[in-house]
């Protein structure tokens, strides 16, 4: 392939360039699709839970499931937001949050194991999965704030 100026040499280096940013935004495009998959998981297995114990929403059951519904439709609708974003900074700080988002959850349901089997516990071991989670949500906001640089300004 012959290039006849310097401008169209640009404009290929350019578009190879362009190329390979979109690649990489297209391997974090992924991260909404496993947010729609978790709703619809999550929607299926509350109709399980209801098919299998009708009198759980009898009552102020029925206003829980209202709420828990709602969430879970309001966390799809993001997800799917997720889903077509296209700014590569924007999809960096989205990765972190669900990264982080997974080892919360690992830690939340590692909590509520030691709850269910171990009936007598030290303060230490109520507390520290607490402590541990909060400390959780100060790394991901320190990652995703070095990746993009975005700082809220208060006025």
């Amino acid at each position: 392939m012959a290039f006849t100026s310097a401008r169209e040499v640009d404009t290929v280096g350019e578009v190879g360039s362009v190329t390979s940013e979109a690649k990489q935004i297209e391997r974090y495009h992924s991260a909404g699709g496993g947010v729609v998959l978790g709703v619809a998981l999550g929607l299926s297995l509350t109709a399980v839970g209801i098919a299998r114990h009708p009198a759980s929403i009898q009552g102020a059951g029925r206003g829980l499931l209202l709420t828990d519904i709602g969430l879970l439709l309001a966390y799809g609708i993001v997800g799917i937001c997720v889903w077509y974003q296209r700014r590569a900074d924007v999809s960096i700080a989205l990765r972190v949050g669900t990264l982080a988002g997974l080892v919360l959850g690992t830690v939340h349901v590692a909590n509520h194991v030691i709850e269910a089997f171990v009936p007598n516990r030290h303060f230490a071991l109520i507390i520290s999965p607490v402590l541990l989670m909060l400390a959780l949500f100060g790394v991901a906001g320190s990652a995703a704030w070095k990746r993009t640089r975005f700082r809220l300004r208060w006025r």
